[in-house]
């Protein structure tokens, strides 16, 4: 392909991953007009997660292909890098932390008390 079709190919893909936007929109605020600003604000973030998950799959492969390294050194530093977010979670949000079945509230008072005055 030349950079004209890569360009075409590139802006129709996206244009597609991003319409998924709307749908995850709708599963987590409901039916929302699109100019609410709700909506506009999920599908903004939705487009940046969807970009960044498609950009990030893209780098990997391309890394993998040109020997830069290996899926098994990827995959071990992804490891790290989420056991090191987990720990600055749960420094975040004293009392809560996470386990494999999900979220666990270890210490419901001090969870409660930073969690004070959050929307219900």
């Amino acid at each position: 392909m030349n950079k004209a079709q890569i360009k075409q190919a590139y802006d129709s893909a996206m244009k597609r991953l991003n319409a998924w936007g709307m749908l995850l929109t709708g599963r987590i605020a409901g039916t929302l007009r699109a100019e609410d600003p709700r909506s506009k604000g999920y599908r903004d973030l939705f487009q940046k997660l969807l970009v960044l998950r498609a950009e990030v799959n893209a780098l990997t492969a391309v890394l993998v292909a040109k020997g830069v390294m290996t899926t098994e050194e990827f995959t071990a530093q992804i490891t790290d890098e989420a056991e090191f977010l987990n720990l600055e979670y749960e420094k975040r949000f004293p009392g809560v932390r996470s386990t494999e079945a999900g979220l666990e509230v270890f210490d419901p008072k001090a969870a409660a008390a930073h969690m004070k005055g959050w929307p219900t």
